[in-house]
């Protein structure tokens, strides 16, 4: 088992801006476990501490290691990301798995949708009169209708109700 020291991190130096910005840029989302375990591997085989090994190939921080690991590429399962931790590995999957639900819930609109557009009562809505008696309905003036109107259950008109299908497919969602 090889050790960790706090002599991996010089905290006895200042802190400049130009070094917190070279920490920034080597902490995101490097593959650093492989390159890591391989330093501890040889530093074990040299009996040496990890220090003197990082010193022996020429890295003079644990920045200049972390700098010289990959970076993860885009299309990086997301099993490849468990030494960031779990948490990356569960937001992906999630993430994943919502996008499968949108888009079969997307699926199942299009039956409704369908429906709804090939309806011709739409224009019924631009007159208030046609709407019934409902309080207040003298005192509206006439409604502008919009394409996407077509696509909602007002194209079956002021009168209309959906036909059977489209309460079951929103049961099922």
């Amino acid at each position: 088992v090889v050790q960790c020291t706090p002599a991996m991190v010089d905290i006895g130096q200042r802190l400049t801006k130009d070094e917190f910005w070279r920490w920034n840029r080597a902490a995101h989302t490097r593959q650093i476990q492989e390159k890591f375990e391989e330093l501890a591997w040889d530093a074990k085989q040299h009996n040496v501490g990890l220090q003197e090994e990082m010193k022996a190939r020429s890295f003079d921080s644990w920045a200049a290691f972390v700098e010289q690991c990959p970076r993860f590429p885009m299309t990086a399962h997301p099993m490849d990301l468990t030494e960031l931790g779990s948490g990356y590995v569960l937001y992906f999957y999630i993430l994943r798995f919502m996008m499968l639900v949108c888009f079969v819930f997307s699926l199942a609109q299009i039956p409704a949708l369908v429906t709804y557009a090939q309806a011709d009562k739409l224009e019924l809505w631009r007159d208030p009169a046609n709407w019934g008696d409902f309080p207040g309905v003298g005192e509206l003036n006439a409604v502008n209708i919009s394409f996407t109107s077509r696509l909602t259950p007002g194209s079956l008109g002021p009168k209309g109700a959906s036909p059977l299908h489209i309460p079951i497919l929103y049961a099922v969602m």
